[in-house]
């Protein structure tokens, strides 16, 4: 009796095996066009024939399956787009298995890790750079670059602006500086003294100044025609050189 339960059990379990390999073919042919996921390490082959080794297929690489025929299973690699076929005995303990999983996602994942190497690969670059600047300046000559690029602009003589300064007020001097409407002109200067200088302005390619000017001009009143006054002020000016590298002033505020 108890041979006969042990005969019954093999018998049985024989059965579900069988069951379940039939079973597990039919959803092979099911599954044309399915993804699957390798889990294990899986010979692949140029043909369905064992004597056409190919590469080995690693776990967690993702096939679509192509087509099923006698444990032979034709299948596409995501990864190389090559077409290979893997052999599945289902009657034998394989060196692997096959779990379906969404097309999808493995395509989702797949963009995910292309970004993450592509963001590796932009990280690797900017460090490789930043070691080369490192080898080619210290940071004393890379602060050095950069005082000497602010001041790569040509700046003028304290000769230069005031011959710049004498030529302006020859033909205008202004009106808060003489107290009379229309001003003076033909200005002499007695002293002139640049009390400040400011930052070079890049857009319109003038130095922004403030001069001490003093000296003597004749009033534009035709009432006081040709009475001389004196001038003592500071003004703001704009002091630049035109095409012929003359260097000629502005006032940088209204005259009047």
């Amino acid at each position: 009796m108890k041979n006969f339960k042990i005969i019954m059990s093999i018998f049985f379990l024989f059965l579900f095996v069988n069951c379940f390999i039939f079973a597990q073919a039919n959803d092979f042919k099911k599954d044309i066009g399915e993804t699957f996921l390798i889990q294990g390490d899986a010979q692949s082959y140029v043909l369905n024939n064992l004597n056409f080794k190919s590469t080995i297929l690693t776990s967690g690489e993702s096939v679509t399956l192509n087509e099923y025929e006698n444990n032979w299973l034709k299948v596409t690699i995501k990864s190389s787009n090559a077409i290979k076929w893997i052999y599945y005995d289902p009657n034998i303990i394989n060196t692997y298995s096959l779990k379906k999983v969404d097309a999808g996602l493995i395509n989702l994942n797949d963009r995910v890790e292309a970004l993450e190497k592509q963001i590796a690969i932009i990280n690797s670059n900017q460090k490789e750079v930043l070691d080369k600047l490192k080898t080619l300046y210290t940071p004393k000559e890379i602060s050095e670059q950069k005082s000497s690029s602010t001041q790569s602009y040509s700046k003028p003589t304290s000769k230069e602006v005031e011959m710049a300064i004498n030529d302006l007020l020859k033909n205008e001097v202004p009106v808060k500086w003489v107290g009379n409407l229309m001003g003076g002109e033909k200005a002499v200067l007695s002293a002139m003294q640049i009390v400040d200088i400011g930052t070079f302005n890049e857009k319109k390619d003038y130095w922004p100044m403030k001069i001490h000017c003093m000296g003597t001009c004749k009033l534009r009143n035709p009432i006081n025609q040709g009475k001389s006054v004196t001038f003592d002020k500071v003004g703001d000016f704009k002091i630049y050189q035109n095409d012929y590298g003359k260097w000629i002033a502005q006032f940088n505020e209204s005259p009047y």
